[in-house]
């Protein structure tokens, strides 16, 4: 499900689009939130925004793949250090850890939205398959 994006210009977009819903979610609920919102704050076209995501869940959900690529690429490391089991299994924990606190404002503004269990969900979702 991780896909390798290399184009430069596909990562600025999407880039782009994801820091815009995420200083958008900061400021009110996700609920009231706009796709057209997202794109004036992105300076993306809506045409351009509809090749990588269908919808602002869409958009949502995407950080969630990098987030997943992100503790694999930490978590290799520690599945081929000799030690103790547990700490092979949850080599990823530190980085997961670093991550929630940096999004901890995001999280928070989540809470009680829409968008809270289907964030929830994949949490749980890249947690399990990591571990």
């Amino acid at each position: 499900m991780t896909e390798k994006i290399t184009d430069r210009r596909v990562q600025r977009t999407r880039r782009l689009l994801h820091k815009a819903l995420m200083s958008l979610i900061l400021e009110k609920k996700y609920e009231s939130i706009t796709v057209q919102e997202i794109l004036d704050r992105a300076d993306v076209g809506r045409s351009t925004s509809y090749m990588h995501f269908q919808d602002k869940d869409e958009l949502l959900l995407s950080g969630f793949q990098y987030l997943q690529g992100f503790l694999e690429s930490v978590q290799a490391p520690s599945a081929t250090v000799p030690g103790k089991s547990y700490e092979r299994i949850i080599g990823f924990s530190l980085a997961m850890f670093e991550h929630a606190h940096e999004y901890r404002r995001v999280n928070r503004a989540l809470l009680g939205s829409d968008a809270e269990a289907v964030v929830r969900r994949r949490i749980h979702s890249v947690l399990a398959r990591i571990v």
